[in-house]
């Protein structure tokens, strides 16, 4: 399996590039215009800014 990219996600191709942080690191994708939490699979994405590496060792 390829290592997970923002370069081959597959919400990027399809709705586009979300920004990145001062790290570089993705800023995933909003549940909505009004909750800026990021989507179930932002949430476990390890490009995500949001996901806390240490947890998921």
């Amino acid at each position: 399996m390829a290592k997970r990219t923002s370069d081959n996600c597959r919400l990027i191709k399809e709705h586009g590039e979300p920004g990145k942080d001062g790290n570089g690191k993705c800023l995933g994708f909003a549940k909505s215009n009004f909750d800026d939490e990021p989507i179930e699979a932002c949430k476990r994405c390890r490009c995500c800014t949001s996901v806390n590496e240490n947890l998921m060792e």
